[in-house]
């Protein structure tokens, strides 16, 4: 059977979606459209009311402080040798009730490197922080820091240490030949030069940094210890002098040359004058 279009010229559908809710309506088409907009504003009313009447969310608080804590925030290696590696855990803990956040920790020196396995340390719960203290260009008495920041609100920067002595194996009494200031036409001073433990060398040759610089050596101990009289001569304009000696030995390792810095400084004292305040005239 065949049906005139005509036939639904009166009968409108009308759906309307929101959200899950769906509207259809069956009827004629001026009283189904009417229907319609009703709905659709009844709707958009009771929606905008809920919206109102419901509560903004609100972003929940943190419950409980976290507290860090070091039972030993200093670590003494007592020496250890020049060149070698201190390694060293500090046990950071958290005695508070809420997470603890490391949120940096910094180095004094690049020659001290940390490592952690968590930035985030539960409640009552401990995590190593882990030390690497490079000795190879260090020499002498070591006190490196870390700095440990967290969000413990109380305490949110703590200080860790590292010290000790990094002892050479070979060592030089005084350090330096300082010859200080001379009047006369040439100074000396004498260094001793000491191998340690297992080091041992023989000196073969010595070069110096200038020609009015020079050196006599003399061995006081078979292959460990030595005496090193160096001479400086005044330059021909007088003044500051630096330069250096080198032992040159037959350690086939970092000790293959010695070297040891030399200062001095040369004044003329017939060109030195007497300090004589200047009098000021009497007013009258």
């Amino acid at each position: 059977m065949r049906l005139s279009t005509q036939y639904f010229t009166g009968v409108l559908t009308g759906i309307f979606l929101s959200g899950t809710m769906s509207l259809i309506i069956v009827g004629d088409e001026a009283e189904s459209h009417s229907v319609v907009e009703t709905q659709k504003e009844s709707l958009a009313t009771e929606l905008a009311k809920g919206n109102q009447d419901r509560p903004p969310k609100k972003r929940q608080p943190q419950s409980g402080t976290p507290h860090l804590t070091v039972l030993q925030p200093v670590y003494d290696f007592g020496t250890a040798r020049q060149g070698s590696i201190v390694e060293h855990s500090f046990m950071l803990t958290n005695k508070g009730d809420a997470p603890l956040t490391i949120d940096k920790i910094r180095a004094s020196c690049g020659c001290t490197a940390t490592q952690m396995t968590s930035k985030i340390i539960q409640p009552n719960t401990s995590i190593p922080l882990r030390t690497r203290l490079n000795l190879t260009l260090q020499k002498g008495k070591q006190n490196k820091t870390i700095t440990v920041y967290s969000n413990d609100p109380k305490n949110p920067v703590v200080t860790l240490k590292l010290q000790g002595e990094s002892v050479t194996m070979v060592s030089l009494e005084p350090p330096r030949a300082d010859l200080g200031v001379s009047y006369e036409a040439s100074a000396s001073r004498t260094v001793i030069v000491t191998a340690h433990e297992e080091i041992s060398f023989n000196v073969l040759n010595t070069r110096t940094s200038a020609k009015n610089i020079t050196v006599e050596v003399k061995e006081i101990e078979p292959g460990k210890k030595y005496e090193a009289k160096i001479q400086v001569m005044a330059p021909e304009k007088r003044g500051p002098v630096r330069g250096w000696v080198h032992l040159l030995t037959d350690h086939k390792g970092e000790y293959g040359v010695i070297g040891i810095p030399v200062e001095a400084n040369f004044s003329d004292s017939q060109n030195t004058k007497e300090f004589k305040p200047v009098k000021k005239p009497v007013s009258q």
